[in-house]
């Protein structure tokens, strides 16, 4: 990426319509979901090459798996109006967290400037507790820990049984 021209965004993308409860979690679609990200980035404009992964984060507090991607997208004029309709697209979802009290924040567009950390981080392919935490301010943050043993396991196991790199996902890279 060093020797391109063009720049880079690190997107996220969480699926608050898409949480579901620890016992569905060896039911989840991967497929289905990259399906639902293919077709919102077509309806968008945005051209690629596009790359990233899908993940999964487990909510102790309220007992939910939330699905998000973690995608590479270059900068480009086209991408800029597509970043404008997705925004609006995701707007008038009215998306509701998953946790009391808490906004959904379902984009974030960060420019890649780090590439070794951002890009390695599109595709670690672990999953996490996240974990709600109160400063002694009383300001509210999350913070990511390992999953205890037995989500450990079964995130593993849903893993090695959909296939790992079924995780990844492209667009426009032909």
């Amino acid at each position: 990426m060093q020797e391109s021209e063009v720049d880079y965004w690190m997107v996220t993308i969480v699926d608050y319509e898409g949480a579901f409860e620890h016992t569905e979690l060896a039911n989840f679609n991967v497929r289905r979901t990259k399906d639902r990200l293919r077709k919102q980035i077509v309806r968008t404009g945005f051209e690629g090459p596009i790359f990233g992964s899908v993940e999964l984060d487990y909510h102790d507090s309220c007992k939910l798996w939330l699905p998000h991607a973690h995608l590479v997208v270059p900068i480009t004029k086209n991408n800029c109006v597509a970043k404008s309709n997705l925004e609006k697209m995701y707007a008038r979802k009215n998306l509701k967290h998953i946790k009391q009290n808490r906004k959904a924040i379902p984009l974030n567009f960060d420019k890649v400037n780090h590439e070794q950390h951002q890009i390695s981080y599109c595709f670690k392919l672990s999953f996490f507790e996240v974990v709600d935490v109160t400063s002694r301010k009383g300001n509210r943050y999350t913070k990511k820990k390992r999953l205890d043993d037995s989500l450990f396991c079964d995130s593993l196991r849903l893993q090695n049984n959909t296939g790992r790199r079924a995780f990844i996902f492209s667009f426009g890279d032909s």
